[in-house]
């Protein structure tokens, strides 16, 4: 999107160990080339493609490496619109859909919904399904 005049907003899932690898990876670069990190430094890791021969880039590529999964335009988040997917759904998903719809759907309160995405975005970052948190909003 244009810095100038941004029109969109791009989501994305990235795993939590590959973000670790590159946080950690950017933090002994810039400590090899003498930097110092205090006890609350914050430090940022490049989405987009760096120069790893710049230690501040070191780590730098994740949005290069794993495509946003959906996209919002800012008309549509200043008027509460339904974002935009990106990609299709993973085929693992799409198998279980298929087996569900083959067999009648387990998910068929928003409850079962809502506990289906939680479980399945724990799967995927692997962190504990009891640590997401999901926010439902329905507009009419």
């Amino acid at each position: 999107d244009d810095p100038a005049d941004p029109r969109n907003v791009d989501v994305y899932l990235f795993p939590a160990d590959e973000v670790r690898k590159r946080f950690d990876a950017s933090y002994a670069a810039r400590s090899e080339n003498g930097n110092t990190m205090r006890d609350g430094f914050g430090m940022w890791v490049k989405l987009d493609a760096g120069d790893p021969s710049v230690p501040s880039q070191v780590g730098a590529g994740l949005a290069d490496d794993y495509p946003a999964i959906a996209r919002f335009s800012l008309d549509e988040l200043e008027a509460s619109a339904t974002p935009q997917v990106v990609e299709e759904m993973p085929v693992a998903l799409q198998e279980e859909a298929s087996q569900e719809e083959a067999g009648g759907s387990a998910l068929s309160t928003v409850a079962d919904v809502l506990t289906f995405a939680r479980e399945r975005i724990a799967e995927l970052t692997r962190m504990p399904a009891d640590a997401i948190k999901l926010d439902l909003r329905m507009g009419v």
